[in-house]
């Protein structure tokens, strides 16, 4: 009995054995010649699809036979389906060549080669969504497909009928969908594509899209927008820091993000929130200087206040800083049309103790819906090449009405 069940198995072995080799042979020949490749193996899949994209110009119905042979020889080519598909398509017969579109896609769901043309299959049945859906799947198998499809993806964002059901279908994509976002941001000039990509995503959407989603919205002047978009994206702890300053104790994390602290400068000067002795809080914002620097922003942050006269206060305390004429907090109307100086506090420079500091300023009722509170530093006139150094440190900073 046992050789009978080793006869058979040396039978099947044998067979699958040389399936693989006809199937190799012939995928290597329909690479070169299709003639000689239908005379080695007249059944393989691939070389019937061949023959049929061959056949398909000059007689249509012919092709599409090949195709259903292509299709019985290879039941699971996704790729099979597909050139089925738009064979069927030719021929006008839609119901048939809609069916075996979905099968293309449900035996090859993440084949780009097979993916592409699906979206091109169903934009020409006039159903831009699942076009949509097909696009992304090819994306998520070949990124760099990227390049090519984003704009066409955008066009169908775009579209006010398509809008909405659109950035539904692409709130659930892989990590793509950040690129696309960001593409669309770059070339869209419809507000509401952003906003509907936005919302469709906004519980996950990544630190830095939201940070550019914001940023757009200032820069375009929806300062209102830019404001709650900020502040949909907080967490519950740091809700209690908000106030006419946001977090002007320095206790959350410099996120540099929305209406919140924002860093200027990366290189030769170093910027923190930690603990020192004498703050209001836990921390305290450090600023320590490590080399030269030319005039500018340090750290800023935007504000939505009315019109109406405001007091800036805060507390600072220095330690043997030598910086030019030294920093300062400024307040400047930041909108796209109002750039001017509302106050400054005095220049902070070498060593002092805890003092508290205020300036008063009005903040006018046109251009200047949004307003900037600013660390600035002025280098002064100061040529020579020793290095800046020392630290200034500030706390409990507010800004309170007064009319």
């Amino acid at each position: 009995m046992k050789q009978v069940k080793w006869w058979v198995f040396g039978v099947v072995a044998t067979f699958l054995a040389w399936r693989i080799v006809a199937v190799n042979v012939s995928q290597h020949l329909a690479a070169e010649n299709i003639t000689a490749a239908s005379a080695w193996n007249k059944n393989s899949s691939q070389i019937l699809l061949a023959q049929a994209a061959v056949t398909a110009h000059a007689d249509a119905a012919r092709a599409r036979a090949i195709a259903e042979d292509a299709v019985f020889y290879n039941p699971a080519s996704g790729r099979g389906f597909l050139m089925l598909a738009g064979l069927l398509e030719l021929e006008g017969n839609v119901a048939l060549a809609q069916n075996a579109a979905k099968m293309a896609h449900f035996l090859a769901p993440r084949d780009a080669d097979v993916q592409l043309p699906l979206g091109a299959f169903w934009l020409r049945r006039g159903l831009p969504i699942q076009a949509l859906s097909h696009w992304g799947a090819a994306v998520e198998s070949n990124p760099a497909l990227s390049k090519t499809l984003f704009p066409v993806m955008q066009s169908i964002v775009d579209t006010p009928q398509s809008r909405l059901e659109a950035a539904k279908v692409l709130s659930n994509v892989p990590d793509w969908w950040n690129g696309f976002f960001m593409h669309v941001l770059k070339n869209t000039t419809q507000e509401d594509t952003l906003k509907a990509l936005y919302l469709a995503r906004s519980d996950k959407i990544a630190h830095d899209q939201r940070r550019a989603y914001i940023d757009h919205l200032l820069d375009v002047g929806y300062y209102t927008d830019a404001y709650f978009v900020w502040l949909n994206g907080l967490q519950s702890g740091q809700l209690a820091a908000l106030g006419n300053v946001y977090d002007g104790g320095f206790e959350q994390m410099l996120d540099d993000e929305g209406f919140g602290w924002r860093l200027s400068v990366s290189k030769g000067v170093m910027m923190a929130a930690e603990p020192t002795y004498g703050q209001g809080g836990k921390k305290a914002l450090h600023v320590a200087f490590q080399q030269k620097l030319q005039s500018r922003e340090l750290i800023h942050q935007f504000l939505m206040l009315d019109a109406g006269k405001y007091r800036l206060s805060g507390k600072a305390r220095l330690d043997k800083l030598d910086a030019g004429k030294g920093v300062r907090w400024e307040i400047n109307c930041a909108d796209r049309d109002g750039r001017q100086l509302l106050s400054s506090s005095e220049y902070f420079i070498g060593t002092d103790s805890w003092n508290k500091f205020e300036t008063g300023f009005d903040v006018p009722p046109e251009k200047c819906e949004v307003q900037m509170l600013r660390l600035q530093l002025d280098a002064g006139n100061d040529y020579d090449e020793t290095p800046f150094s020392g630290a200034a440190w500030f706390d409990d900073l507010e800004i309170a009405r007064v009319d």
